[in-house]
Order: C-alpha cells, then sequence, then structure tokens
C-alpha cells in the first residue's frame, strides 16, 4: 500500500521539483469548470452554506476544480452533520445523558473525525499546511518576549 500520492498542486506550493516533473505530463491544473455540489448538500442549507464557503477559496488558490465537487460535498455534508449532531446533543441534555454517552455526542465525533479526514487531503489543517512552502522566517531572534509581540515598554 503505502503512502497516498501528495497532490500536485500541494508539491508546487511547496516548491518541489516533483510538480515540475507532473506538469510536464500536463496533470498539474485542476480540472476546469464550475465545482457543483451534491443533492444531498444542495437540499441541506447548512451544508451548502458550507460548501460555499470551502469551495471559493479553494479555487482562489487553484487547488480545486470540478472533479473535486464529490470530495468536497462530502466535506461539506459531514461538517453540517456535526453542526446539526452538536445541537441536537446539547438540547437533550450534554454529551453523557444518565449515566451513559448520548448518541448525538457519538454522531458528532464521528462526523468530525471524517471532516478531518477529507480537510487535511485539500491542506486545510494546521499540519497540513506546515507542509506547504511559505515565507522566509526572519533571520534574527526577538531579544525579549515584549518584542516579539510589540508590547509597550
Amino acid at each position: 500500500m503505502g503512502r497516498r500520492p501528495t497532490p500536485t498542486a500541494t508539491l508546487k506550493l511547496r516548491g518541489s521539483w516533483r510538480a515540475k516533473a507532473r506538469e510536464k505530463r500536463g496533470d498539474l491544473a485542476p480540472t476546469s469548470g464550475a465545482i457543483e455540489p451534491l443533492p444531498s448538500v444542495a437540499g441541506c442549507p447548512q451544508a451548502l452554506a458550507l460548501f460555499n464557503s470551502i469551495v471559493r477559496p479553494l479555487q482562489d488558490q487553484g487547488l480545486a476544480g470540478c472533479s473535486d465537487s464529490l470530495a468536497l460535498s462530502m466535506l461539506a455534508s459531514e461538517l453540517a452533520a456535526g453542526q446539526i449532531a452538536t445541537e441536537r446533543m446539547n438540547a437533550s441534555g450534554g454529551a453523557v445523558v444518565a449515566g451513559r454517552l448520548n448518541p448525538w455526542f457519538t454522531a458528532m465525533m464521528q462526523s468530525n473525525k471524517l471532516a478531518f479526514k477529507i480537510m487535511n487531503e485539500f491542506g486545510m489543517t494546521a499540519l497540513a499546511r506546515t507542509k506547504l512552502g511559505g515565507e522566509a522566517k526572519p533571520e534574527t531572534q526577538p531579544d525579549s518576549i515584549a518584542q516579539m509581540f510589540k508590547f509597550p515598554n
């Protein structure tokens, strides 16, 4: 099995030579076209709002195309399911009810776990972003915490 291959768009952001090699093969750009939500997402107002808020930044960065509609719809659906489960858990008494784990708590945790896995695929977590290229770190270290956070003396 081994590790899953890193998406080409992620490699390009890192400045990897592998992205240049894949670019020569012609598979670098996301597929063109509109990213449409699945009907199940389009029918749920919470999921549709999440879908629209997720898709726009990914398209602007060139990380998503129409072929990503399914995965992004799944992400929006899982995030919405987690929100709904959280609301119902809170309405029914919290994470533990009558000495037992609330089933809505379990549903919330499962939805959040799957959503987190999908978010890693699109570079939407802190760890995934650290693997991307970014600004160079400053060469000089601040003398004190006050200088680091620019506190007045």
